[in-house]
Parts: structure tokens; sequence; C-alpha cells
């Protein structure tokens, strides 16, 4: 056996789109118990640094925000939940929005972390927003 077997059937964006969401907002969260009330930024002169990864995150969040998203298809009229998102190509173009805003949220924390550079935390908390109001709902048009 080469692996754990996964079970055929519709996949959950709903769920998977949570989890990414809980996921990057408890790692801020984390992030800012972190800096503020135990060690501060990691670097004493790491504010270059906080601008070289808000930079990408920002990035991430705006390729995001405007190529990926618009290389998602719309739900036809009259096509159920179940039909959409079981075409692996408007699974798979939602997937990389949600990934890419993932990324650009955990780059943008990890430089605040780093840093203390309050551009990053904004570049990772914009990420974090952004993935929050694009959920599979509203990805597919509905």
């Amino acid at each position: 056996m080469l692996g754990p077997q996964v079970a055929a059937g519709p996949h959950n964006p709903v769920l998977i789109h949570r989890m990414l969401l809980a996921g990057a907002s408890i790692f801020a969260l984390i992030l800012v118990y972190l800096v503020l009330f135990q060690t501060g930024p990691l670097l004493e002169d790491g504010v270059l640094v906080g601008y070289l990864l808000a930079a990408p995150s920002l990035s991430a969040t705006v390729l995001g925000v405007t190529l990926l998203r618009s290389r998602i298809i719309a739900r036809a009229s009259g096509q159920s939940r179940e039909e959409y998102w079981a075409d692996p190509q408007a699974f798979g173009r939602a997937m990389g929005l949600w990934m890419a805003l993932e990324q650009g949220a955990i780059l943008g924390l990890v430089g605040w972390l780093l840093s203390g550079n309050l551009f990053a935390l904004v570049a990772g908390a914009t990420a974090i927003g952004t993935l929050g109001y694009f959920t599979p709902g509203r990805v597919a048009g509905q």
C-alpha cells in the first residue's frame, strides 16, 4: 500500500475554507501574544526583514484578488453546489486562491514576528481578511 486511501466523494470547500481561515487566525493570535506579551520582535534591527516579508505578502493578496479570482468559473444557473464543487477545475482554482491568501497571511505575520514592523502586520491581517471575504459561496458566485 502506497499511502492512506482517500474516500471518493464530493469535496467540502466550506470545511476546507473554514480550516484555512481558522488556522491563519489562530496563528495570528499566537504571534500577537508572543510579540506583545512575551518576547517582542525576535530581531533587534529587523525592520528591513519586515518590509521584505510584507512585500510578497501584499503581492500574494493582490495576485489572489486580481488574477486568481478572475480565473475561477462562476456556477452556472441550475447547477447544484455539489456539481459545481465536484468540478476539479473550479475546486482547484478556488484552492489556489485560498492558498495564495493564506501564504500572504503567513509571510506578513512572520515578518511582524521577526521585526515588529506594523506594515508587515497590516499585510498579514489584510490577507486574513481577504481570505475571510472569499467564502466558497462568494467564490462560486452564489
